[in-house]
């Protein structure tokens, strides 16, 4: 059963990193502050 959860968990990330590629591409984020404020973030 923890397998399946792993591979859940490694597939949504997948699928997050991609909508997140593609909200970038658009030019939209999910916080104000821009560039500025997402590298202060990671």
């Amino acid at each position: 059963m923890g397998n399946k959860k792993q591979l859940q968990s490694e597939k949504m990330s997948e699928l997050e990193a991609s909508y997140f590629e593609l909200q970038a591409y658009w030019g939209v984020t999910k916080h104000m502050g821009g560039l500025k404020a997402t590298r202060r973030a990671n």
